[in-house]
């Protein structure tokens, strides 16, 4: 099984919402599995449209995948992250970009 298979059992598909489940994984503080960042900052920083943001965060909370605290701050689950890194790894791997790019 690959990160896509794993993806599309949690409901979610590979496409820009690979790129958002990356993004999450990218910039969550791994000491408080905590992610900080509103629909218009994800906006800004993937050029993805707030409606799509919006449906893939209902997606990851239905799945237990993350957390609304409060607004533009989310607890992800520790296993979820290892599992986009993974993915991450794994396409650069694939694409020939060496582990650490």
């Amino acid at each position: 099984m690959n990160i896509r298979d794993d993806l599309e059992i949690f409901g979610v598909v590979y496409n820009k919402q690979f790129e958002i489940c990356k993004y999450i994984a990218e910039n969550t503080n791994p000491s408080t599995d905590t992610f900080i960042g509103t629909y218009k900052k994800i906006n800004k920083d993937l050029g993805v449209a707030e409606s799509t943001i919006a449906r893939i965060m209902k997606k990851l909370q239905a799945n237990n995948l993350i957390k609304k605290v409060q607004n533009g701050v989310w607890l992800v689950d520790s296993n979820f992250i290892e599992k986009i890194k993974k993915g991450i790894w794994l396409i650069n791997l694939n694409s020939g970009k060496g582990e650490n790019e």
